[in-house]
């Protein structure tokens, strides 16, 4: 993700992970040592995952700026980056 962020955040992608880890200091334990150059958000309660419909850890989504869910990634696969770049980059020539 941080390879992600650090080619495609300034020509529009932001990239948003939410932790369901109930206790904070576990998800900042992982931060420590898997630094993320782009924005993490707590959700102890996993509401958003509910809202989501998430029930693969990781799930990744790819939301147009309309709000509009694009893309959806269950799981973690070595090949998920290239499939994820190549993604990334469809969406934003589309959106403009």
């Amino acid at each position: 993700m941080n390879s992600l962020h650090d080619q495609w955040s300034g020509k529009g992608l932001r990239i948003v992970a939410v932790t369901v880890d109930r206790k904070r200091e576990e998800a900042t334990g992982f931060l420590k040592a898997n630094p993320a150059r782009f924005e993490v958000a707590f959700d102890p309660d996993a509401a958003l995952a509910r809202q989501l419909r998430v029930q693969t850890m990781p799930t990744s989504l790819l939301v147009a700026p309309d709000g509009i869910i694009v893309h959806r990634h269950e799981g973690f696969t070595a090949s998920l980056g290239e499939k994820a770049a190549a993604t990334v980059r469809e969406a934003l020539q589309r959106s403009g």
